[in-house]
């Protein structure tokens, strides 16, 4: 099962915060799925793109999370350098 989320927010979310996330999404009957992959984006991302985070869980629980900072390219989030 594949989950996309948009996180409602003004400002940039911490990684633990976003894992919680993902884990809440996750354990919130969700769990019945062999796979688990949960995106997040942050508002005004395109959601056909890469996400900002992503989040694989397993019957057992998170197996990898990952923050993908090259997604925020060309954002309002991505860095001015």
């Amino acid at each position: 099962m594949v989950f996309g989320v948009v996180v409602d927010t003004e400002k940039m979310p911490s990684e633990d915060s976003l894992r919680n996330l993902a884990t809440r999404i996750w354990k919130d009957g969700n769990k019945q799925w062999k796979e688990s992959t949960v995106f997040i984006y942050l508002p005004g991302m395109d959601t056909g793109m890469a996400a900002y985070g992503v989040a694989e869980f397993r019957p057992s629980g998170l197996k990898e999370f990952k923050i993908q900072e090259v997604a925020l390219y060309g954002t309002k989030w991505g860095s001015s350098k």
